[in-house]
């Protein structure tokens, strides 16, 4: 599971709530495990009582870290396993806390505290745990909760302690079962977009495809053709000559001639021709830098696919708005920039599913050596597209 996927955020955000939850009732029910702290062997019931209600605090503030103040991923993988402690402390609560008695029976046939709190550690349970084990983890609590709650009363009549256990199996049950199938649908939706990916990464192959063999055919119309045209129809004086066009032929139809630098004024031929009606191509460089300029072949074809797609974004999205494209090329570095003052957006907030300005721009751009895009957007305050690459040394 990714740390950047929709069922990971589910799971970031659902452990901060158990984390705040969990304060919440550290400070309802403090005076309640205070006044049975003495029923159990000295030093036991604070100790238990701090654990499970530090753990899944500690877990929140390490998952909130983790994203909102931009923290590394290590810090989600730290929440888990704090929840894991958490849960074991929980159980080791319910099963150890009769033998720690050192009283006969609850006053007053009174719950121990972890009754209360019973559905923290079941919902910590199912943000973490596969499905199987947060259910097994589930009806266990439920179970153990439902015979402390008559073995530390005997006095209890048992309807009452059963009671009580349907109620907590309905609480938690509910609990874990919307926070199952939330998970279940956050996954649910990383896999689509992974599929929406690939399709347009076969998309892009197939349009790959396409334009060499519509280059091939160009190649074999103008170059193939026209030569064997001209050596039957040509007489033995024009032979040198037809030789020198048979091996420049040959020359174009070498592979590697596609990777072939490209030129400057025609990297910004290709750049023009890809940006929608109406949006303006300006060069910031001089005239010369241009001209001299070359540009290997898979990094002009990234940039220009990636401008061109900044460009229709800013068309499907920023609204009637004023846009401008600027590039600026030189001896081994290209930055373009592709602007709009229109509606803007919060880039951290585009989901997964949204491949436009991820899998065409950013992963685009990050996957050549050089190579960079930065997206800066504002809500109303327009948007700025950022292409960059420069020439390993």
């Amino acid at each position: 599971m990714t740390e950047s996927g929709a069922r990971a955020r589910i799971e970031r955000l659902v452990v901060v709530a158990v984390g705040v939850a969990a304060a919440a009732y550290t400070v309802v029910w403090l005076a309640l495990a205070q006044s049975q702290f003495g029923l159990l062997t000295p030093g036991w019931g604070p100790l238990l009582y701090v654990l499970c209600s530090a753990l899944p605090v500690l877990a929140g503030a390490l998952a909130f870290l983790g994203r909102w103040i931009g923290g590394p991923a290590g810090l989600m993988r730290w929440a888990r396993v704090v929840l894991v402690g958490y849960c074991c402390v929980y159980a080791f609560a319910l099963l150890a806390w009769v033998p720690l008695m050192v009283v006969p029976t609850m006053p007053g046939e009174g719950a121990p505290w972890t009754w209360q709190i019973s559905s923290i550690p079941t919902s910590a349970a199912a943000a973490i745990l596969s499905a199987r084990l947060a259910w097994a983890y589930y009806g266990g609590v439920v179970v153990a909760t439902t015979l402390l709650r008559q073995l530390a009363s005997p006095g209890l009549e048992w309807p009452v302690a059963v009671q009580d256990g349907l109620f907590l199996a309905m609480l938690a049950g509910i609990l874990t079962l919307l926070i199952r199938v939330t998970l279940g649908a956050g996954g649910a939706l990383d896999d689509a977009a992974a599929q929406a990916r690939d399709a347009a990464r076969s998309e892009a192959a197939a349009r790959s495809t396409a334009w060499h063999r519509a280059r091939l055919d160009a190649l074999v119309h103008d170059r193939v053709l026209s030569v064997l045209l001209a050596a039957g129809r040509a007489g033995p004086e024009a032979r040198e000559q037809i030789r020198s066009a048979a091996r420049a032929a040959l020359d174009v139809l070498d592979p590697a001639a596609e990777a072939a630098p490209i030129s400057g004024p025609e990297m910004v031929a290709r750049l023009r021709s890809v940006v929608p009606d109406g949006v303006v191509v300006t060069v910031d460089s001089a005239e010369t830098a241009v001209a001299t300029a070359a540009v290997p072949a898979d990094v002009a074809t990234a940039l220009v696919e990636a401008a061109g797609e900044a460009a229709r974004n800013s068309m499907r999205h920023a609204g009637q708005a004023r846009r401008e494209i600027a590039m600026r090329i030189d001896h081994g570095s290209v930055r373009i920039t592709v602007a709009d003052d229109g509606r803007g957006f919060e880039p951290a907030h585009v989901p997964p599913s949204r491949l436009g300005l991820r899998a065409s721009i950013v992963d685009r751009m990050a996957s050549l050596t050089g190579g960079r895009a930065q997206v800066h957007s504002r809500p109303g305050r327009g948007t700025v597209v950022t292409l960059t690459w420069t020439q390993s040394r």
